[in-house]
């Protein structure tokens, strides 16, 4: 490991927090931010009830530090900026916003969005004069994204207050507890400026 990752999963830590849960949003089991569906969809052996600091961290460096190539994006605001993302989004949704940001600020290049951490999306990103202007554009495109998810959520649960199957006041708590999740995420994205 290295020491921008250090710093990365402090800040990592403060985002996801470092406590056992059960968020409402999912149901699922957390801790530090990483649910036992996530363990067990990548082949891990350890129920997230167990799971040190120590192991969290090496799983941070592993599934994300390490297989986003953030140790070889050269500023620190994009890498930190993009393994977060991917910590709420995954990875082909995160890297496919960061290209697209990538090209709407700059004519020098053009990247597939792909959602692939290849060379030439590193070779973009490493060339950027200005990587706090791709920092702000990447930003303004996760909180669109997220707002665009959230309204997807609202509309599908529209549907099942239409069809009788949820209460008025269900769908209220519903929009309710989304709308602080998305505050969440949006200023989780402003940090990460």
């Amino acid at each position: 490991m290295d020491n921008r990752f250090d710093r990365f999963f402090e800040i990592l830590m403060e985002n996801e927090g470092v406590n056992y849960t059960t968020p409402d949003y999912d149901g699922h089991h957390t801790k530090f931010g990483i649910t036992q569906k996530f363990l067990n969809g990548l082949g891990y052996d350890i129920q997230v009830k167990k799971l040190n600091l120590k192991a969290a961290k090496l799983i941070y460096f592993n599934e994300f530090w390490e297989k986003l190539k953030c140790n070889k994006i050269l500023s620190d605001k994009i890498a930190f900026s993009l393994c977060d993302y991917a910590v709420n989004v995954g990875h082909k949704r995160a890297v496919r916003t960061l290209q697209r940001s990538a090209n709407s600020i700059s004519s020098h290049f053009y990247l597939k969005d792909d959602g692939i951490i290849g060379k030439n999306t590193l070779n973009a990103l490493n060339t950027i004069v200005e990587p706090y202007n791709l920092s702000i554009t990447y930003a303004r495109d996760k909180i669109k994204q997220y707002t665009y998810l959230n309204t997807k959520r609202y509309e599908s649960k529209l549907e099942t207050l239409e069809n009788g199957i949820i209460t008025i006041n269900e769908f209220e708590q519903y929009v309710r507890k989304w709308q602080n999740i998305h505050d969440g995420w949006v200023n989780r994205s402003i940090k990460m400026i």
